[in-house]
């Protein structure tokens, strides 16, 4: 039986974790969204809006960032994981 290289491996598992990536992170920024209804009572709202913005942009990087890796062609990948 042929046995997969240590590089086909790796790259499957990176797959893995950016497939659900944009669903994740817009969960995470409703999240954020809910905790500061849940604290604005008790914190500033500007302290809030500040946190939320971070959390957002924090979400939406990553977003990018998992959209760049689906951009690329499964030989530019390897050539990448290899530099």
């Amino acid at each position: 039986m042929n046995q997969p290289s240590a590089a086909f491996i790796l790259s499957r598992q990176v797959e893995l974790l950016f497939r659900n990536t944009r669903l994740g992170q817009i969960i995470s920024i409703l999240n954020a969204s809910l905790l500061v209804w849940i604290a604005n009572p008790l914190i500033s709202l500007s302290s809030l809006a500040i946190w939320w913005l971070f959390a957002a942009s924090a979400a939406g990087l990553r977003i990018i960032l998992a959209a760049s890796f689906y951009r690329q062609s499964e030989a530019e990948r390897q050539a990448s994981s290899h530099a």
